[in-house]
């Protein structure tokens, strides 16, 4: 354990932003004393912004996306995007990517991509939760950011906690109750990770929805800072629940539903609209490697009780030409119809599923040295969205690192099975089985994107070669359209 005698809140504090990110935490106060009230401020951000030429490039890829700039307008320069987008909008977008990007800086810890996944699902559902109380944008955009950085504190240890980060990580691990954890952090750090936050906040000037969201003084807070407050506590209780966590989820949706004076149904599809929205935005502003982590859309009520896999009917998927047809028309849209990438992936899996008929279907993201499945489909997968996870280093022999390098589709066919029986490892094998299959990887800047995975092993039907060249056409689509997408955002 570590030695507290001189450690607790001020001393975190200091070492946080003056030893450890002094740059960050002065440019953020700078910012944040920005109002955009006359020319010389408004020149101000501009001068911040273009003395960085990764911020600059940063700021201007995300005021082209989706999510800023629905009407496809092409912004080329800082003035420009501060003009059509907003002062406050642009010193929003500033802060979250350089905090972003300075946490990410380094090698991330595990528990950090954790958290900052969490951060861009809660700001993206305390921006909606705010947005059926106010149609404000500027104050849509600040709570955003509030809840966005609600954990601060906690991400800024896990970045630049150095040793005392070690210490605790072996602590957490060890520590068999979770509901013991905050004591464990309290006594390793001699404070608790929201205190932090809250003092972080306050010597970076983070603005008053912070504060007040940290404080114990929300609920009763007045007016549109009290509203403001609420949605940012609300979105932070969402994003840290886990997923058997169902009737929590749905007292925490009743309360929303209050809160925002409408069904609980209504709430709940805003609930679900918002998590699948939070992936996308976790790539505009940077940080792709968290997408995987992003805490999922909650289940519909229907499948809260699912019946046994085993005691289901299985239904036996045939070809439809027609409907392959049609989604691939689809995807031929996709920037016609502003689909963004995740809707294209999805478009993608499912026409494979109905349309070539491939009954257990995966479409896996890249993470550094692993893949992990984003989206399942089809009978007999229970569990596989949290169980397929695979490592595909340098050094890893198995049957999706031999193949994901290659350039086109590939299939596995029963002869490649006898003769790679090696790379059928316990963790593969144990999850999959052992089965004819195709395996495909999509690219987005000449780089490893998504990796689909498909085999027909529920009804042991055999694959054939026009599912294999059916399963290359949609590849092929999802790819140009992604392309086309890209294009359209660069003109």
């Amino acid at each position: 354990m570590s030695n507290l005698e001189n450690k607790g809140i001020e001393y975190w504090v200091d070492k946080l932003s003056s030893s450890e990110m002094p740059v960050l935490s002065n440019v953020v106060a700078v910012l944040n004393k920005l109002t955009g009230d006359d020319d010389a401020e408004f020149n101000q951000l501009a001068e911040v912004i273009l003395k960085d030429p990764h911020l600059t490039t940063q700021i201007l890829k995300l005021a082209n996306s989706v999510q800023y700039n629905p009407a496809g307008s092409s912004i080329s320069t800082i003035s420009r995007a501060i003009v059509l987008l907003g002062f406050r909008k642009v010193r929003t977008m500033c802060i979250s990517l350089m905090v972003v990007d300075s946490l990410l800086s380094k090698k991330p810890r595990e528990r950090l991509l954790d958290n900052m996944a969490q951060a861009f699902y809660a700001a993206v559902q305390a921006k909606e939760i705010y947005k059926q109380i106010s149609q404000n944008p500027t104050e849509q955009e600040e709570v955003f950011i509030a809840a966005l950085l609600f954990n601060l504190g906690e991400m800024v240890f896990w970045a630049y906690g150095g040793k005392s980060a070690d210490t605790l990580e072996i602590a957490l691990k060890e520590c068999v109750q979770s509901n013991s954890s905050n004591a464990v952090i309290e006594k390793e750090l001699g404070t608790s990770f929201k205190s932090l936050s809250r003092e972080l906040s306050k010597a970076w000037n983070l603005g008053d929805i912070l504060q007040v969201a940290l404080s114990s003084k929300g609920i009763s807070t007045k007016g549109s800072l009290g509203l403001q407050a609420q949605a940012v506590e609300f979105a932070n209780a969402l994003s840290k629940l886990s997923d058997d966590q169902i009737e929590r989820r749905r007292a925490l949706v009743q309360r929303i539903a209050k809160f925002i004076k409408c069904k609980t149904v209504d709430a709940a599809n805003m609930v679900k609209g918002a998590a699948e929205q939070a992936a996308n935005v976790a790539v505009d502003f940077g940080a792709p490697e968290v997408c995987h982590l992003v805490p999922k859309a909650p289940m519909d009520e229907s499948e809260h009780e699912p019946a046994k896999e085993d005691d289901k009917p299985i239904q036996v998927l045939s070809s439809d030409p027609n409907l392959q047809l049609k989604i691939l028309r689809d995807l031929a849209n996709a920037s016609v119809e502003s689909m963004d990438m995740n809707t294209i992936f999805q478009t993608a899996l499912e026409g494979m599923h109905r349309g070539i008929g491939l009954e257990r279907m995966v479409l896996a993201f890249f993470n550094k040295d692993q893949i992990k499945a984003k989206y399942v489909l089809g009978e007999r997968t229970d569990g596989w969205r949290d169980k397929f996870m695979f490592n595909i280093g340098h050094e890893e022999r198995n049957i999706f690192s031999e193949n994901i390098q290659k350039p086109q589709p590939v299939w596995i066919d029963t002869a490649y099975i006898k003769t790679h029986k090696h790379l059928y490892t316990e963790a593969t094998a144990g999850l999959i089985g052992v089965h004819e299959a195709f395996i495909g990887v999509l690219k987005v800047n000449n780089r490893n994107a998504v990796m689909f995975y498909a085999d027909r092993s529920t009804t042991g039907q055999s694959l054939s070669k026009e599912q294999f060249e059916a399963f290359g056409h949609f590849l092929t689509q999802a790819e140009f359209s992604i392309q086309a997408i890209a294009g359209k955002k660069r003109g």
